[in-house]
């Protein structure tokens, strides 16, 4: 079917179609060169019609540009992508019984397995909030956006509050790094982000909206006899 269309030639003034088998290089009615079928702008009748159908579907649900950054999908991506980023900075350090620093990635790899959540859920949320062009689509993700977004931020808090509280028989001296405390800020932030992704819904245009109750004309009580009523 599709070479069967790209095989058609088409006069862009009266849209009269011809094969090749036509040994048609110029319409025989317009006078203008043939061009390829599909190569054709819509025509008129084509616009007014997806006009008409833009129109009656409600501003929620109409797709946006793939490349629309507005309503918090821009900020949630950079954020996603930051978050995702900064598993590689500094997290932890230690200076006994041995010294090293270890990033995000190298907690997780090595020591606390169920720190690759929260990199997981930044991995999740960039297809998931990128694919997602239209107003009710973005409000549709809304809270597992939230729930991916906030992940590290909650797996940070309780791997620091359970290593402060545990108890070695081995001194162990160690500090928390900038990194760490850079990963939870990125992903607090982008879990407010994600609470208000979609932004609010448009209003309805009100067309031929009623006059108000309180807009009242007082007429005078000896003009009220024999009027016309509208």
């Amino acid at each position: 079917m599709l070479c069967g269309v790209s095989g058609l030639l088409c006069c862009p003034f009266c849209r009269d179609l011809y094969t090749k088998e036509d040994a048609e290089e110029r319409c025989p009615d317009c006078g203008v060169d043939l061009v390829p079928f599909h190569e054709l702008a819509p025509s008129a009748e084509t616009r007014l019609e997806q006009e008409a159908l833009l129109e009656q579907t409600p501003p929620e649900w109409r797709t946006r540009s793939l490349w629309d950054w507005r309503r918090g999908r821009g900020l949630l991506l950079l954020l996603a992508l930051l978050g995702l980023a900064s598993y590689a900075l500094p997290w932890f350090s230690q200076t006994s019984p041995e010294t090293r620093i270890l990033t995000g990635f190298q907690l997780a790899r090595h020591h606390v397995g169920w720190l690759w959540g929260g990199a997981v859920g930044w991995f999740i949320l960039i297809p998931l909030v990128f694919t997602r062009r239209s107003i009710a689509a973005m409000r549709g993700v809304r809270m597992i956006a939230v729930v991916f977004a906030s992940m590290t931020a909650t797996e940070v808090l309780v791997f620091v509050n359970v290593t402060a509280s545990r108890q070695n028989h081995v001194l162990v001296q160690f500090a928390w790094e900038w990194g760490i405390w850079v990963s939870c800020f990125i992903s607090a932030l982008g879990a407010c982000i994600a609470v208000m992704l979609g932004g609010a819904l448009t209003p309805p245009k009100q067309s031929g909206q009623e006059p108000s109750v309180t807009s009242k004309v007082v007429v005078a009580p000896e003009h009220r006899r024999h009027r016309t009523l509208h």
